[in-house]
């Protein structure tokens, strides 16, 4: 009896530890790690995105706890409620980001190198443009520097992702240049493992 209980109490640690390891974001995390061997720049990427569903489930678990608090006593119920919002809001982001990750990536493989480096600078130069009328605003006092956060952290990112892409993937005489479907096909390996086995 005593040993049938001490084995279970051993086997919670690995059951904890394998029920983590198979969350949507944790196996996206292990994805970046793997990619950050073979293709870096998609590996920031990918980090940046896991980055924004920590971002966004920490301000839902914020505004759950700031929505309850209120109306208790004490923090205890809030607080856990809070906790399960951020764990909840975390997978579903982590999730849809694999979705939306997985069809970019076959988008852009029957699309080819050229056309989404024109697509990629395009929003690159209209992204900037946008970012730039944004900081007018701001210095006039007409709008507010946190409202425009986003923009202003998502325009240097596609930006350096558009100058990375132009040399990395459209000019052969570029000491690292890269081939395009090869990269694609192994970014989409690693996604797919995240998606099944982690």
């Amino acid at each position: 009896m005593l040993s049938r209980v001490h084995s279970r109490i051993k086997a919670f640690p690995r059951a904890a530890f394998r029920l983590v390891q198979d969350t949507f974001f944790v196996r996206l995390v292990l994805a970046a790690i793997r990619l950050w061997r073979d293709v870096r720049f998609p590996a920031l990427l990918l980090t940046g995105v896991l980055y924004f569903c920590l971002a966004f489930a920490g301000f839902s678990a914020k505004t759950v706890f700031s929505t309850l608090r209120p109306a208790v006593t004490t923090a205890i119920g809030p607080g856990i409620a809070a906790v399960f919002t951020f764990l909840i809001v975390l997978e579903l982001c982590a999730a849809s980001a694999l979705t939306g990750l997985q069809a970019l990536l076959r988008l852009s493989y029957d699309t080819g190198r050229h056309r989404i480096g024109a697509l990629l600078t395009m929003l690159a130069l209209v992204v900037a443009g946008v970012a730039a009328l944004a900081l007018a605003a701001v210095a006039a006092g007409s709008a507010s520097l946190p409202g425009h956060s986003a923009l202003f952290i998502a325009t240097p990112i596609l930006i350096l992702a558009a100058l990375w892409f132009d040399r990395a993937y459209r000019r052969p005489a570029f000491p690292r240049f890269r081939d395009f479907h090869a990269d694609i096909v192994d970014v989409r390996g690693y996604l797919a493992r995240a998606s099944h086995d982690g």
